[in-house]
């Protein structure tokens, strides 16, 4: 039925308000963003890089310009070369981020790897506070509660602190669109076919952006449908029941758009060679939902001292929610007569941040009881993964929750006194030191004479080496012009076994000894001819 001529001025005008909002929205997180950790990056994005002086971030330096690379000369993308020549890698388990590498290409081709990795750094939090922000706004019908909802996601502990090298875990903006999807089919705003069409492309494009993060949502959204059948009443089950089939469907034909890769994953490379980690050190502690680690402004006397307890190390201690919203929190869950709905969004947060404990509940690094983690810890692959990275799902519930709390009273001077607290506390550190670096560079290969004295079937042993420095940023801005003996993609090869055991102790698997020294020296002189 069409709206009366009258109304259709009324509809245009609050859609022209709605997406003005929400630019507004977008640009003052992409501000907040840059103001947080890009002021030392924007004057000089090619020579400074977001994030601390490690070479974690290398990784993806280097896949922005790989993948392009490798399709546009018909590589096999998973399967390179060019590091840890002459044998190669596999980089099915990898956490490169194709996906980022894929949506940077205009950037890398233009102006190189380097500010292709700052502008997604910077575009990362802010992306995932603005869907953030538009999944609280369809939830609460309210344009400034859900500007801190979608803040606290955004601008998380979790954000905040894999900003120093790990972008695939902050590229998180696919988790909110993928629960505004889930609602709006539930809520009959979206025809099947759209919402199979939407869905399935957040969720490959998510896979492609961090498989981890991928599996976590998934088991999240396990988690959600458990518990909703659960919660919520009898009448809303057969919704839900429908919702989830369209999702799988969804999902399935999200896993036929990545399946190259997927077969890659489990058929040409196995689940053997998932990197080797432990559940048990990289859970979250009791104490550090409350607790900051260095990177967050606010330090109350004596955090440090308690922070150091933690078993999880300094970039993985995530859990931080700050006194304020964990106030807030408590106080949304207290309350009685609440619906169904937000009761299991109650639930869902703690059972997400339960789960995040791993298997072992620690409080300021005491174990204290056996944790929900104890089981998942001996399979073969959740043996492997972190639960502390769920905390990244709990920063988005809180959220949630301090929207709608917001949202229920919006003329009370408290709450927002409260909500301002909540979003003070969560503010990183204003310290340049933990969000720039200098980007070290070789005036050998800064200046092309690599390109003069060798060719890409060269093989060149680059130091300082592997984790140790920065080669994979300077075989990425050669164009990959040479191979190299060696790398640093997280994982090492298959074959480290026949390696000669000097690139064994390069890479840190064992000390140089002289006897290694010795076989080395030995090895360079029946070589023929050295390339130096």
């Amino acid at each position: 039925m069409e709206s009366p001529p009258s109304a259709q001025p009324d509809v245009g005008r609050r859609m022209v308000d709605s997406r003005l909002a929400g630019l507004f929205a977008l640009v003052s997180y992409c501000a907040m963003s840059v103001a947080f950790f890009g002021r030392g990056v924007v004057a000089s994005p090619n020579t400074t890089v977001v994030g601390d002086r490690g070479s974690d971030k290398t990784i993806f330096i280097w896949a922005f310009e790989w993948w392009p690379h490798a399709l546009a000369h018909a590589h096999d993308p998973l399967t390179t070369g060019v590091v840890w020549a002459p044998r190669g890698m596999d980089l099915s388990w990898v956490a490169d981020s194709p996906g980022a590498a894929f949506l940077a290409t205009p950037v890398t081709a233009i102006v190189g790897p380097v500010v292709a990795y700052n502008v997604a750094a910077l575009l990362a939090p802010a992306t995932a506070a603005w869907t953030g922000f538009l999944l609280a706004r369809w939830v609460t019908g309210s344009f400034w509660p859900a500007l801190v909802g979608g803040f606290v996601f955004g601008f998380s502990s979790f954000e905040i602190s894999h900003t120093i090298a790990h972008l695939h875990l902050t590229l998180a903006c696919l988790i909110p669109v993928c629960a505004l999807l889930v609602l709006r089919r539930a809520a009959g705003g979206l025809t099947r076919t759209r919402f199979v069409i939407y869905l399935s492309a957040a969720l490959a494009l998510q896979f492609l952006f961090s498989t981890e993060v991928f599996v976590l949502m998934l088991g999240v959204a396990c988690l959600a449908l458990g518990l909703g059948l659960l919660v919520l009443e009898r009448e809303r089950r057969p919704t839900l029941v429908a919702t989830t089939v369209d999702s799988l469907g969804a999902l399935a034909v999200a896993c036929m758009l990545v399946s190259p890769y997927l077969y890659h994953l489990f058929v040409v490379t196995g689940t053997g060679w998932i990197p080797a980690r432990s559940p048990f050190e990289a859970a979250a502690d009791l104490a550090n939902f409350v607790v900051p680690r260095g990177w967050t402004w606010l330090q109350f006397p004596g955090s440090a001292r308690i922070a150091r307890r933690f078993t999880a190390n300094p970039v993985e201690s995530t859990a931080y929610l700050g006194l304020p919203l964990v106030a807030i929190v408590v106080h949304f869950a207290l309350k009685r007569g609440r619906p169904r709905t937000q009761v299991l969004l109650v639930v869902l947060l703690a059972a997400t941040a339960f789960v995040s404990l791993g298997p072992r509940i620690r409080l300021a690094g005491k174990g204290v009881a056996l944790g929900p983690w104890q089981l998942l810890a001996r399979l073969p692959v959740t043996g492997s993964a972190l639960p502390v990275r769920l905390t990244l799902f709990v920063a988005l519930f809180a959220g949630l929750v301090s929207a709608i709390w917001l949202a229920e009273k919006q003329s009370s001077r408290v709450r927002w006194l409260a909500a301002a607290a909540a979003v003070i506390a969560l503010l990183p550190t204003a310290s340049t030191a933990y969000w720039t670096a200098d980007v070290p560079r070789s005036n050998f290969f800064a200046r092309g004479t690599v390109v003069k004295w060798f060719d890409e079937n060269d093989i060149l042993l680059v130091l300082p080496y592997g984790s140790a420095g920065w080669s994979m940023t300077w075989q990425a801005e050669s164009g990959f012009a040479y191979r190299m003996a060696g790398g640093r993609l997280g994982n090492l090869p298959r074959e480290e076994g026949s390696w000669h055991p000097l690139l064994l102790a390069l890479a840190g698997r064992e000390p140089v000894t002289p006897a290694i020294q010795s076989r080395f020296d030995h090895s360079l002189q029946r070589t023929p001819s050295t390339r130096s």
